[in-house]
């Protein structure tokens, strides 16, 4: 196999699927962090000393959501495309 034979190596499904996890994980990552930072503690900063596990939080739910709509949207897209007949 040449050089100009490569075509980047990825099938279509998985870069549909990485560009559907990061717009649906951006949004959902603002929508935590504006829910989890700006509650009760607005006009208190004393309330915000324990905030790491909020952020852990934050990443690990936007990590699930945007991970299962990657793959979903990759396997839908990967099995509309490769059905020949």
């Amino acid at each position: 196999m040449g050089e100009s034979d490569y075509d980047g190596g990825g099938t279509i499904g998985g870069r549909w699927g990485c560009a559907a996890s990061a717009v649906v994980g951006l949004p959902v990552f603002g929508g935590l962090v504006f829910v989890f930072f700006y509650g009760d503690c607005f006009h208190n900063p004393q309330c915000y000393r324990g905030d790491g596990l909020r952020w852990i939080a934050a990443f690990l739910v936007t990590a699930l959501v945007a991970a299962c709509v990657g793959l979903l949207t990759r396997k839908l897209v990967n099995g509309r495309t490769h059905r020949k007949g």
